[in-house]
């Protein structure tokens, strides 16, 4: 388990929500990671007439540090097709070098799960 609180989907605002977000503590964190990115996707799929859309949101690394805030990750829309809307939150992690940020690549605590549907 990479995040260690629940979060709320709010699925007609196209939104996560963290209450209480604490980076250092929340979170099962991966050794040299500094910092951590968390992604929203919506995924229209319409199977009867071969259409899907996705929509995601961009990328914004937070430094892992003790502060408490709640986290909300909205996407900029959501998909207009027909179909089941599959809602997918990616936590990744990445090290600061230099300057620059770079993806973990080990794949270990690297997480995609669907956590709405409708």
């Amino acid at each position: 388990m990479i995040l260690k609180k629940d979060l709320q989907v709010d699925p007609v605002a196209g939104s996560i929500t963290v209450t209480g977000f604490k980076p250092s503590t929340d979170l099962a964190v991966p050794e040299f990671a500094t910092h951590v990115n968390f992604g929203l996707a919506c995924v229209s799929l319409d199977a009867e007439n071969d259409a899907s859309e996705t929509i995601y949101t961009t990328p914004a690394p937070m430094v892992i540090n003790d502060d408490v805030a709640d986290l909300t990750v909205t996407l900029s829309g959501l998909p207009a097709g027909a179909g089941v809307k599959m809602f997918y939150v990616l936590v990744e992690f990445f090290q600061e070098v230099n300057g620059e940020l770079y993806e973990l690549r080990s794949g270990q605590m690297n997480a995609l799960k669907i956590v709405h549907i409708e």
